[in-house]
């Protein structure tokens, strides 16, 4: 991607010197995005009527960009506020009675916990597993399973270390037995290639304000179109419903739900985020997600491997699906002077359950990782 990335680094705000390497927490906005939104409040009235903005066109609209990105139908898609909110909806709509279990691993993002743990006060059992050095392999969660198990739970990256499971192999194991697959995104997806339908998951929940370049308070939902009809509608609002686009006969009150994922949609959307959300998703499917994922990758192992055998540092194991995270331990001794020494480089990136953790994206160089890797490395001998 070299021969583009001036003009993407043009897309995003000049950060005087800083470089940003935490993107697993939050991405930076591109320039077009800003530009919409800007656009947006100069235009906006809210008077009915006046507005120049077709909510449901806007909608539908970003459903697609969505649907590009995973390389999916549209009709797979439904936009929520966030990953958490997501993870509710799957949690909620797959039927469950007491006795069932939840199989995930110990380990995951607490926004891949507590949907599940709801689930305690109606009997549902949550089967945790304690993987091998931490990471959430498929092989782990698969010995986990059992007769009553009817979902299993798992980040496609893992938050605090970078690992990537084998989704294609748990899904696989999960469709066999008629268990379900639910996804947490928030790491992977515009990040890493990410095709549901192909790996043959059931759900993924996604949010804006990561790799995806978005604001807060943007998501998505992927499900997968076979069962939609089959699960429960855990919220019911006003736009779940199909009026047929006659808003003029709103107290007829249908009962005609949307056959396809928007039925997983509540209420009015934050149309402006959503006008955010779609064009970063536009700037990534211009660039294509496999050269986004091919640069991301790139950066992370060139980090890696500058800072391999580096005295007291610890890097963890990503396996033969390496994510764009590089995160690392060092003796605790070296941290604090390791936080100084990044702090003053005007590095920015994050400390997560003991390590160091990296995210290199769209907007960073090879430039951006040596001076990073000096930094750790002089920082480590001194």
């Amino acid at each position: 991607m070299s021969h583009d990335l001036r003009t993407i680094r043009r897309e995003f705000p000049d950060l005087d010197g800083a470089t940003y390497l935490n993107t697993a927490s939050n991405g930076l906005v591109p320039e077009r995005a800003r530009l919409v939104l800007e656009r947006f409040f100069n235009e906006q009235q809210y008077v009915e009527g006046l507005s120049p903005y077709d909510l449901f066109e806007v909608l539908a609209t970003t459903r697609v960009e969505v649907a590009r990105l995973l390389d999916c139908s549209q009709e797979a898609i439904a936009l929520t506020f966030n990953t958490s909110h997501g993870l509710n909806l799957a949690a909620n709509s797959i039927p469950m009675v007491k006795g069932d279990n939840v199989v995930l691993a110990n380990g995951e993002f607490p926004g891949n916990v507590y949907p599940w743990r709801n689930l305690e006060s109606r009997g549902i059992e949550l089967r945790w597993v304690e993987p091998p050095g931490g990471r959430a392999d498929a092989e782990s969660l698969i010995a986990a399973c059992d007769a009553h198990t009817r979902i299993v739970t798992v980040s496609a990256v893992q938050f605090h270390d970078g690992w990537r499971p084998d989704l294609a192999a748990l899904a696989a194991h999960c469709r066999e037995h008629d268990i379900r697959t639910v996804v947490d995104g928030a790491q992977a997806i515009g990040s890493c290639v990410v095709h549901p339908a192909e790996l043959g998951i059931d759900f993924i929940a996604g949010c804006g304000q990561k790799w995806l370049c978005a604001p807060r308070g943007t998501g998505f939902l992927y499900v997968r179109a076979e069962l939609v009809r089959d699960l429960r509608l855990p919220m019911l609002g006003w736009l779940n419903v199909d009026y047929g686009g006659r808003f003029d006969r709103l107290l007829e009150y249908p009962r005609q739900i949307f056959p396809d994922a928007r039925r997983f949609e509540l209420g009015t959307a934050n149309l402006h985020d959503i006008l955010m959300l779609r064009e970063s998703l536009r700037l990534l499917n211009e660039i294509g997600i496999d050269r986004v994922a091919a640069h991301d990758a790139g950066l992370a192992q060139r980090l890696r491997t500058a800072l391999h055998g580096a005295s007291g540092l610890e890097l963890c194991d990503v396996g033969c699906s390496p994510s764009p995270i590089i995160a690392f331990a060092v003796r605790a001794e070296r941290a604090k002077s390791l936080h100084h020494a990044l702090r003053d480089a005007r590095i920015h990136y994050s400390l997560r359950e003991g390590r160091f953790r990296f995210a290199p994206h769209i907007y960073n160089d090879e430039a951006d990782i040596d001076r990073t890797a000096d930094v750790i490395t002089t920082s480590l001998q001194a």
